[in-house]
């Protein structure tokens, strides 16, 4: 049970939430409410995490950083995303046109994989989502069970450099799945799930580390790397951490590599992350609270 609830809120209208069970050896686990996309859209969206840390290690995440503590059962991630809607829903939201969960928080989800599974199936019962999302790190194995399994997720996967020396340094399960094998798993799970039950592409996330993985060769070998009838690119902006050594590339870098890509067949968008001003965008959670005058105790 869920005995803490803290939300931060950001200037551009999200709200990051840092839940406890109470005991304090067992750290926070957060969750994040947003509008993804124009602020005339009113559709909103919850990224929720699965696990308290994460054992994957990513170079570039914050998380990472604090090592796997435990996993969340299904329960408590339900229970959290309550909490969310019922506060926002106090705050003047209108819940009906929550349009998204995405498993993207803190933790690989895929290393929670019976939770997950069970959540699945008592989120779509219960909660007023359209759509439930789940990202990987790229666990293979887990992968494929997931396609032969009985829930629907809308599958995404870091990808973040299309060649494995580099995607060994920055996520280091690499060296247990390398790229090529995850790939073809994520193609699977295409075949099997998103095809024609939703009709998805698989989305790869691509993190922009100014020059590291941003140059005009990267794209030109991501375009060869993906199937565009199967994936599309999610290009995302690098948020600096003082105790990570990446940089932000700048914009117009990261318009010139959506460019690369968009001529040569691959669907691609550029997004930019919510909540970075409260320590609650991609990367970024590492459950604390940002020492802001806004916090809000609920």
């Amino acid at each position: 049970m869920i005995k803490e609830v803290e939300r931060v809120k950001s200037v551009d209208g999200s709200s990051k939430y840092l839940f406890n069970d109470g005991k304090s050896e067992k750290g926070n686990f957060e969750a994040l409410y947003f509008y993804p996309g124009d602020e005339n859209v009113s559709k909103s969206s919850i990224c929720m995490s699965t696990q308290v840390g994460c054992g994957v290690g990513c170079a570039f995440c914050a998380t990472g950083k604090l090592g796997l503590k435990r996993n969340l059962k299904s329960e408590e991630m339900l229970e959290a995303i309550s909490k969310v809607l019922e506060d926002e829903k106090n705050d003047g939201e209108n819940i009906r046109n929550l349009d998204s969960i995405a498993l993207m928080g803190m933790g690989e989800p895929l290393h929670n994989y019976e939770e997950i599974k069970k959540f699945y199936h008592q989120a779509s019962k219960v909660l007023p989502v359209r759509h439930i999302s789940l990202s990987t790190s790229g666990v293979t194995d887990k992968i494929i069970e997931l396609a032969n399994d009985d829930t629907n997720y809308n599958l995404l996967f870091s990808l973040h450099s299309p060649y494995n020396e580099e995607r060994n340094k920055l996520i280091p399960i690499n060296k247990k799945y390398p790229l090529e094998g995850v790939i073809k798993a994520c193609e699977y799970y295409y075949n099997k799930k998103q095809k024609d039950s939703l009709g998805l592409k698989i989305k790869a996330s691509y993190l922009l580390l100014k020059d590291f993985n941003d140059s005009d060769e990267h794209a030109k070998q991501l375009t060869k790397l993906l199937n565009n009838d199967i994936f599309k690119v999610q290009i995302l902006l690098y948020n600096e951490n003082e105790n990570l050594p990446f940089k932000r590339p700048s914009i117009e870098r990261a318009k010139n590599f959506e460019r690369i890509l968009n001529e040569n067949g691959l669907e691609t968008k550029i997004s930019i992350s919510k909540g970075q001003d409260i320590a609650g965008a991609c990367g970024q959670m590492a459950g604390r609270k940002n020492l802001q005058k806004d916090i809000e105790g609920r």
